[in-house]
């Protein structure tokens, strides 16, 4: 019962808060979010003051070992920055600005603008659900479809006969690397690793790992691959297998 009176309370709280601030006003939050024209800036107290008020009861009760009226704190776990947080961040902000709502005002205004609420509460549940349901097939879409856009690698498997070739392989590309890596800069590429691939018992491959700055970054530094090619009089035969992609996630614990 003490969890459903607290829950009520909470919510008359936060609702009164939207009225008396004015959040459930679109024109208002759109003059705050259009700094182009005749900007409002009030809206901001309200945010700084919630964020203050928040910050202060954050740091006192996370010092109990639990909730009043729970047995655990619910708080986010998640702290990586990635391209669904970034992407799902920048297609709120285009919806918060072309409406002036968000999910709780928007909850608010059925209250005196019944219409509009409805409207804005249905859309955003099919968003909801488009979002939820089709996730996949829609970072799919967006890879097919702006895959030049996005950083791509390649990576390269060498496979060599003996151990001297392969030694004989890189020996040649240390003679040739300096004079075209500036080359390389300057067309793209942005990093560009070589590997002992040492796992594979009896077998003498290399791993090489080009990370270019777009597809079109890539097809510019296929000349000066050809370039190279041409420096080695005496090829070295061995197999190679490439594989391309583009660059989805990433972790880096280098210090910088």
């Amino acid at each position: 019962m003490i969890n459903l009176i607290t829950t009520c309370f909470s919510g008359i709280l936060f609702g009164f808060g939207l009225a008396l601030s004015g959040m459930l006003d679109p024109s208002k939050v759109q003059a705050f979010l259009d700094i182009s024209r005749n900007w409002d800036p009030s809206l901001m107290f309200v945010m700084v003051g919630g964020i203050i008020i928040t910050f202060i009861g954050y740091y006192f009760i996370l010092k109990r070992p639990s909730p009043l009226f729970s047995d655990i704190f619910h708080i986010p776990v998640h702290k990586h920055i990635d391209k669904n947080l970034i992407g799902g961040s920048a297609l709120f902000g285009i919806g918060w600005g072309l409406g002036g709502l968000c999910p709780g005002p928007a909850l608010g205004i059925l209250s005196n603008n019944f219409i509009t609420g409805l409207i804005f509460m249905s859309a955003m549940l099919i968003g909801l659900f488009i979002g939820r349901k089709f996730k996949k097939w829609i970072l799919w879409f967006l890879t097919k479809k702006f895959w030049s856009i996005l950083m791509l690698i390649n990576i390269t498997i060498q496979t060599f006969k003996t151990e001297n070739e392969l030694e004989l392989s890189l020996t040649k590309w240390d003679a040739v690397k300096d004079k075209f890596m500036p080359s390389f800069k300057e067309k793209g590429l942005k990093r560009y690793t070589i590997t002992r691939i040492w796992n594979k018992k009896e077998q003498f491959q290399l791993g090489h790992i080009f990370e270019y700055l777009n597809e079109d970054a890539m097809k510019s530094c296929m000349p000066i691959w050809n370039d190279i090619e041409k420096q080695f009089k005496d090829k070295i035969e061995n197999i190679t297998i490439g594989y391309r992609g583009i660059l989805i996630d990433e972790f880096d614990f280098r210090d910088k």
